[in-house]
């Protein structure tokens, strides 16, 4: 009942007596290794899609009706998780009684009982008010998207997110950069289920979505969407009470197992620059003897020296009243971007940044970095090439300070992403000026299993697979340099 793709695939080639290198073949593979690859388990799901997709296309296989819906189900299986699978099948029997005839299809999305098109479902959700919406586990980020954007223009009350995140499974994190609009929605909520042991954390990882508002009547509806494999979702309008139940059942039982982990933070109730001497000092404490994993378009700020910075801060508050650099708010600064960037380049913890070649090489050019401060100035060009250099030096001396560049394009999203060791994820917009009197946004995403899994997939994934080489990033370095040295 719970066969996965490859142990399907395994017994569909062991039945035909076929060989892995015949297989590989005609299936269009340039070896055999590939498929080993998969017939091990070893491979992404979407290299099971396009083995999928290989195989019904193959005049060899010729699939029998039997065989592939086996293999269909053993994709959504290994595409899903093989609980998510038997809770979704579980919840389709209590809402559709084999006996009743009456009772709605579960269709693709495409092709609901009143639904066209996923547009039509947006369409019919926009049409009630006090919207309230519940996802339980992963979902898909076109969705959140959607959900986000809806917030903004429909009467949406709540979105409350619960995710459930293990310390020993790293693929099972929030892709932050996927949700970041959603993130900055103030009526999303979000959550993790950390309890391992409890039947109750099946629910948090099905994706199932429900979505509830009051329409021109009066009258309380409810749709659920429930996803299915190669990110379809399944719509019912209408689920019978016994799934409403149950859904009100896993809410309650999970009482005091659920966890907030989203915070807004603001500072606009101080004034500058007491409010953002308050902000950096609280960084300095997050920052403080912990592992960073950053990902951003430049250098963040706290790796720019104090020495080179303040003379620079100085010149930039004289614009609004006579300070010196003995002046008691610019020491305070002084002393904790010291404090910080002491930290970085002298703790025994490993700091990682990913950067974009292409905004540094912006920096390296104009002096002005993505999120440069309100306040000061662009950066001259020695100034550019004494702050280059500085990262250079730490990089090729410095065991645990590392800085990569992206060889992926759609890496550097249109957030900065921060992760501390134990801690937290922190999301801001990679274009704040930081005057944050004003429009300033960041999440904060205290969750210390969270943190744990970002750092893993960042160790295991993004700098394996998305950056230059060790050699690459340095000798990039030294191009920057050389592109600041010709501004001069």
């Amino acid at each position: 009942m719970t066969t996965t793709f490859p142990e399907a695939l395994s017994s569909i080639l062991k039945t035909r007596k076929m060989s892995t290198s015949v297989a590989a073949a005609e299936l269009g593979y340039s070896s055999k290794t590939a498929l080993i690859r998969i017939l091990n388990g070893e491979s992404k799901p979407s290299s099971y899609q396009k083995c999928m997709d290989a195989i019904i296309a193959s005049p060899s296989f010729q699939l029998t009706q039997e065989e592939r819906a086996f293999l269909e189900r053993a994709l959504l299986i290994s595409t899903l998780g093989k609980m998510t699978v038997i809770l979704n099948n579980l919840l389709y029997r209590l809402m559709h009684p084999q006996k009743n005839d009456d009772a709605p299809a579960m269709q693709p999305v495409s092709g609901v009982k009143g639904f066209s098109k996923m547009e039509d479902v947006f369409s019919h959700i926009s049409s009630l008010h006090d919207i309230e919406i519940i996802i339980l586990g992963k979902c898909s980020p076109e969705l959140l998207r959607r959900f986000a954007s809806l917030s903004h223009s429909s009467d949406v009350h709540s979105i409350h997110h619960i995710i459930a995140v293990y310390p020993d499974n790293p693929k099972d994190y929030l892709t932050v950069g996927d949700t970041s609009d959603i993130l900055f929605c103030p009526v999303y909520s979000l959550y993790t289920f950390t309890q391992t042991k409890d039947v109750n954390e099946w629910s948090f990882r099905t994706g199932i979505i429900f979505i509830s508002g009051v329409n021109s009547h009066g009258s309380r509806k409810t749709l659920m969407l429930t996803p299915m494999q190669k990110g379809d979702y399944y719509c019912v309008n209408e689920p019978g009470d016994g799934i409403l139940r149950l859904k009100d059942r896993i809410l309650e039982d999970s009482k005091g197992l659920i966890h907030p982990i989203k915070a807004t933070r603001s500072y606009m109730k101080d004034p500058f620059p007491l409010n953002y001497m308050a902000f950096i000092d609280e960084y300095k404490h997050i920052e403080y003897n912990r592992e960073i994993y950053l990902i951003k378009p430049d250098i963040p700020f706290f790796s720019i020296s104090p020495d080179l910075l303040y003379p620079i801060i100085v010149e930039a508050f004289k614009g609004i009243s006579p300070v010196s650099e003995s002046d008691p708010v610019i020491t305070s600064l002084y002393q904790i971007q010291k404090s910080r960037y002491d930290n970085l380049f002298h703790k025994r913890k490993v700091t990682h940044f990913v950067l974009s070649r292409e905004a540094m090489e912006d920096f390296a050019r104009t002096g002005k970095r993505e999120d440069h401060f309100f306040l000061i100035r662009p950066y001259t060009p020695q100034e550019r090439v004494s702050i280059l250099t500085t990262l250079l030096v730490h990089m090729l001396n410095c065991p645990y300070f590392h800085i990569w560049f992206s060889r992926n394009p759609d890496l550097i999203i249109d957030k900065e992403i921060t992760g501390y060791e134990n801690y937290a994820l922190a999301i801001v917009n990679p274009d704040t000026d930081w005057n944050i009197s004003d429009n300033y946004q960041e999440i904060l995403l205290q969750s210390k299993n969270l943190s744990s899994a970002f750092r893993d997939y960042y160790m295991d994934v993004i700098l394996k697979d998305d950056v230059c080489s060790r050699e690459e990033s340095i000798a990039i370095l030294r191009e920057l340099i050389e592109i600041a040295k010709a501004a001069e």
